[in-house]
């Protein structure tokens, strides 16, 4: 009978050990082009619109990390986005307490985003390092374990760098893999493996974009589609999009 106590007494603290344990369930890395390109108003007002949309609905247990993208996005990284959302803990906090803390913790992270997509950080926009950053972050020991990982891009997707440059190449199907090619001999694709891809803004109607045919528009989605999968990422057409049609993960 004292055995079978012991043992239950253990069982419930384990129990409520597990439930305050304040664990890292998902992993949702954010960029921002915020480089000349994208230096339009309306792009920048729906940037924010659909940030906050995107944020409204993230997990409690998510890490929200995020940063600019620029002519070399790995140099200039400061993560000006750092925020964790925690999770409701019935025995520390009630809904109000709760509410509160989340609240206060959502003006922190909207007031940051506003500030960066303000902001005008770069002549270029050099793609491809930022998402090598962002392969560097979801690798980190912190996050090497976690099941969800997002990468959301508020992008028109144009890539403008010393490499390359979407906006005149013509993205044939040899092209794109020709690119992706070179990319992996280089060793400058990013580990993304697992890693479910949003684009926010692509053909998004800014002043470079205003110069780009429609078939031009459609290679440049073909090409990152191919380049994500190539990264072992997952991009599909319908999470390719001027706006954030829906988010889940």
């Amino acid at each position: 009978m004292k055995t079978t106590i012991i043992l239950l007494t253990l069982t419930i603290i384990s129990l409520f050990s597990g439930c305050t344990e304040k664990k890292t369930n998902a992993i949702v890395f954010v960029l921002f082009d915020a480089s000349i390109s994208t230096n339009d108003k309306t792009v920048r007002e729906h940037y924010f619109e659909d940030f906050k949309k995107m944020l409204g609905r993230l997990h409690g247990g998510t890490q929200l990390e995020g940063d600019v993208i620029t002519a070399n996005s790995m140099a200039t990284a400061t993560f000006p986005l750092n925020n964790t959302i925690g999770g409701f803990d019935q025995f520390e906090e009630n809904q109000l307490t709760y509410k509160e803390k989340m609240d206060t913790t959502n003006k922190d992270i909207i007031a940051a985003a506003q500030k960066i997509i303000d902001s005008a950080y770069s002549q270029r926009t050099d793609l491809m390092n930022a998402f090598q950053l962002a392969g560097k972050v979801f690798n980190e020991d912190r996050f090497i374990s976690v099941k969800d990982k997002v990468l959301v891009i508020f992008s028109d997707m144009i890539e403008d760098s010393g490499n390359y440059s979407f906006d005149h190449d013509d993205l044939t199907t040899q092209r794109i893999s020709s690119i992706i090619k070179e990319e992996e001999v280089e060793g400058r694709m990013p580990n993304l493996a697992g890693v479910k891809v949003y684009v926010v803004g692509a053909t998004a109607n800014s002043g470079s974009q205003q110069q780009i045919k429609p078939a031009q528009i459609y290679a440049i989605e073909k090409f990152w589609i191919k380049y994500f999968s190539a990264c072992g990422a997952q991009l599909t057409d319908s999470r390719y999009a001027t706006r954030l049609l829906n988010f889940e993960y």
